[in-house]
């Protein structure tokens, strides 16, 4: 089943479209997104939106995956976390290389980590790397945005 809608106006396959969705680092085969959930607060010409995506690493070791996402250019991300198993990873904001040196040391130690980042070579779309995703395991990941409408 392939679950699709509209991003500024064009067809979008959030299953097989190569901008979203979670995908293995190593071998970009898509991570099974097994979930949706959008939920939107409006006030007056603003919105927020929690937007949520359940994945499962089907496969039979840890994997470090990516998760794309497009943003519209009025958008601004105000919450980021995900929850692996029992533990939520909450995202704080760091500089650029702190922040990678950081998610580098956990995943290093065989924890799970996350990094999200402005994608340099896509505007107005932000990457997120995952890793050490357990085996058989679900990630739920949470992101919270504001924008004009």
């Amino acid at each position: 089943m392939c679950l699709g809608g509209y991003f500024r106006g064009r067809p979008v396959c959030y299953d097989c479209d190569p901008v979203t969705g979670l995908k293995i680092k190593k071998d970009p085969v898509p991570v099974p997104l097994t979930g949706v959930n959008v939920s939107v607060k409006v006030a007056d010409l603003c919105a927020e939106v929690l937007f949520e995506q359940r994945y499962e690493n089907i496969e039979d070791v840890p994997i470090e995956a990516t998760y794309s996402f497009p943003l519209d250019p009025k958008a601004s991300v105000v919450e980021f976390y995900a929850i692996v198993g029992n533990k939520k990873v909450q995202g704080i904001i760091k500089e650029k290389e702190e922040a990678k040196d950081i998610y580098d040391d956990a995943i290093a130690s065989g924890q799970s980590a996350m990094l999200m980042e402005e994608d340099s070579k896509k505007e107005n779309t932000f990457k997120i790397s995952v890793g050490n995703l357990p085996p058989k395991e679900e990630i739920l990941v949470y992101i919270r945005y504001v924008t004009e409408l």
